[in-house]
């Protein structure tokens, strides 16, 4: 089982909040506590089904029960199986603690994908992955 890191390569707004995309992790300014929420997009193109987990991870430990499983259907009728996992998770940091996701893919079949925009409109950029972190407290 291949554990990964999730590649965060860019930002659109932070404030106290900031990407380090040597490591991908977010770091955070100032101590509270955080609700920090992504949505993974995946594709599998192989013929079975994939599981794919994802967690939480900060100052590269695992956090306990952060932990969620997704089954990607695989390739039918031609067309790639997809799905999209949607997690929030409140977390009690510290300043200057350091978070980012780990994945992994049962069979190594799943992928995550980043779709760019249709050629002659209709559908914007799709990241293959977005991240959200905001300071609640």
């Amino acid at each position: 089982l291949a554990i990964n890191t999730v590649i965060i390569n860019s930002t659109s707004l932070a404030n106290g909040v900031t990407l380090d995309t040597g490591t991908n992790e977010l770091v955070v300014a100032v101590a509270g506590t955080y609700n920090i929420q992504f949505s993974v997009q995946l594709v599998n193109g192989s013929s079975s089904d994939d599981n794919s987990i994802v967690w939480y991870r900060v100052n590269n430990t695992d956090v306990d029960a952060s932990t969620s499983l997704i089954t990607t259907s695989g390739k039918h009728a031609g067309a790639n199986g997809a799905s999209i996992m949607t997690v929030n998770l409140f977390l009690a940091l510290s300043a200057n603690d350091r978070v980012k996701l780990m994945w992994s893919s049962k069979d190594g079949a799943s992928v995550i994908a980043t779709y760019q925009p249709h050629p002659t409109g209709g559908c914007p950029y799709s990241p293959g992955i977005i991240v959200t972190a905001n300071q609640v407290s």
